[in-house]
């Protein structure tokens, strides 16, 4: 005969057995796209730099950072060839350096050698999985995490360019250290986390000018959040660290902003900034629509219908959640979205010749897929939770029934 006490325990064994089950697999999925992420990144890093962007492109850029030590200048620059001091023309004005300080220090400490081509790239995209699956646990739980970080690793377009050192992939990473260590520092206010987020704004935003679009929705939140609602419509946070948080990502933003800008007037070269648009091969689709049309099969090469798809199904759903929840965990995925939309849309010339520019909704379909799957494991996990209730009940009405 079962007794009570034994039947007890059987019920509440159920969904702590499951949820262990659950979490261990999720951490083995973590691993295995982490893994495979590395894998992607670091492949080809011994071999001679090729054609192509992930190529040339690469070398490039590294080939224009290393002006920067040979020369003693703040500029990355042209005319590598010429033997002569960059000026003018030749200094690169178009973007924010944070793709050319990285590899001018690596220059600086190890020499030119083809093999560090790929190295800030790698180590970039090493940290993406873990950043995601970092943010999703935060907000949901281990599970959820591991779905972010899976989602973002089987995107095409995420894996195709993983290994390659340019600004999509500093500013998903810059910005998701951002939110990582924003949801850290709300959870415990510890400083090391607020570092780790102001460090995240300084990657995102020296990354190239779409790392502002990325963090200003999160960032124009929490200022209403802060000094604009009353606490009743939102969550409550201690607002001393808060404010403390928001008012150093914002000067530090302010202050990069007028750093390039300012490097840019030093050169007097404001008007090739101001040009970078016009000059791209681009701009032949006619409209926003025909371009779309265009582009068809490159969009659905890089995402695949099926992540097309469900990131429009998870759109609404994370607006309504920000809408309804009003915390700032529900505006990363929307700021992913409205840098993503805006960088697409706006420079569309752009986007007419490179392939990887819709790259940054990449990061947005993994954070989206995690609210959406977290949502959806909010409903199932009522219903499973009612449903073994209702069986404990039963269970003790019978037990009830034979005393």
């Amino acid at each position: 005969m079962i007794g009570p006490r034994t039947g007890a325990g059987r019920t509440g064994e159920g969904p702590a057995t499951v949820q262990r089950v659950v979490h261990r697999i999720a951490l083995a999925v973590l691993a295995v796209a982490c893994t495979w992420f590395v894998i992607t990144a670091a492949w080809g890093m011994l071999a001679i730099p090729a054609a192509g962007h992930l190529g040339a492109g690469n070398a490039g850029t590294f080939m224009a950072a290393e002006q920067m030590i040979r020369w003693h200048i703040l500029y990355p620059a042209r005319s590598w060839y010429t033997g002569i001091r960059p000026e003018g023309a030749a200094l690169m004005c178009h973007h924010p350096y944070g793709q050319y300080y990285v590899p001018a220090v690596l220059y600086w400490l190890f020499g030119h050698h083809d093999g560090l081509i790929h190295a800030p790239a790698i180590v970039t995209s090493a940290a993406i999985p873990p950043l995601l699956f970092g943010i999703a646990k935060e907000r949901w739980d281990v599970p959820t995490g591991a779905v972010a970080a899976a989602a973002f690793v089987v995107v095409p377009i995420a894996v195709g360019f993983s290994c390659y050192w340019n600004l999509e992939s500093i500013c998903i990473f810059g910005s998701l250290l951002f939110f990582w260590g924003h949801s850290r520092h709300l959870a415990t206010s510890k400083r090391r986390y607020l570092v780790a987020s102001l460090l995240g704004v300084v990657v995102a935003c020296t990354g190239d000018w779409v790392g502002y679009l990325l963090v200003t929705p999160t960032l124009g939140w929490a200022f209403l959040r802060a000094f604009v609602l009353p606490a009743r419509l939102s969550p409550r946070v201690r607002s001393g660290p808060y404010a403390q948080w928001w008012a150093l990502s914002v000067v530090l933003m302010v202050a990069l902003l007028m750093w390039i800008v300012g490097l840019f007037a030093h050169a007097d070269q404001i008007g090739q900034w101001l040009g970078a648009e016009e000059s791209r091969g681009g701009g032949k689709l006619g409209g926003l629509r025909e371009a779309l049309i265009a582009r068809s099969a490159w969009i659905d090469f890089s995402f695949t219908p099926l992540a097309i798809a469900l990131g429009k199904i998870a759109a609404p759903v994370c607006l309504l959640r920000f809408l309804v929840l009003r915390r700032d965990e529900e505006t990363y995925a929307l700021g992913l979205l409205f840098g993503a939309v805006v960088q697409y849309v706006a420079f569309k010339r752009g986007a007419d010749v490179h392939i990887y520019w819709p790259h940054y909704f990449a990061a947005y379909f993994a954070l989206a897929l995690a609210e959406l799957a977290g949502t959806l494991g909010i409903a199932f996990a009522g219903t499973a939770a009612f449903k073994w209730v209702l069986r404990g009940a039963r269970f003790a009405g019978a037990e009830a029934a034979r005393i």
